[in-house]
């Protein structure tokens, strides 16, 4: 082989894991964004007295002021879909997001 074609014969496989190493990064932000979404709050919020009481499940909810159900906390997600998102004891007992 001369030199010419062992340089494009190296251009080549680098071109090559170029492209798998940018379709297993596409391939991974893909199930990021297609993973489950967020619970659907259940109307059984858990009960708190202070905001230490309450947190924020792995799957969410994400939006403030939405209760934090049960079924939310028992969720696995692979990704935190939301996780600037803080849990607050709101007045009535109950938690929901901050």
């Amino acid at each position: 082989m001369s030199g010419r074609e062992s340089t494009a014969e190296h251009t080549f496989q680098a071109m090559r894991a170029l492209v798998a190493a940018v379709s297993l990064a596409l391939l991974v932000v893909a199930s990021c964004n297609l993973g489950p979404g967020p619970a659907a709050p259940s109307s059984t919020a858990p009960a708190c007295m202070h905001d230490e009481d309450c947190q924020i499940g792995a799957c969410g909810p994400c939006d403030v002021s939405t209760p934090i159900g049960s079924a939310s906390l028992t969720q696995a997600c692979a990704v935190n879909p939301c996780p600037g998102a803080r849990a607050y004891c709101t007045p009535a007992n109950t938690c929901a997001v901050r």
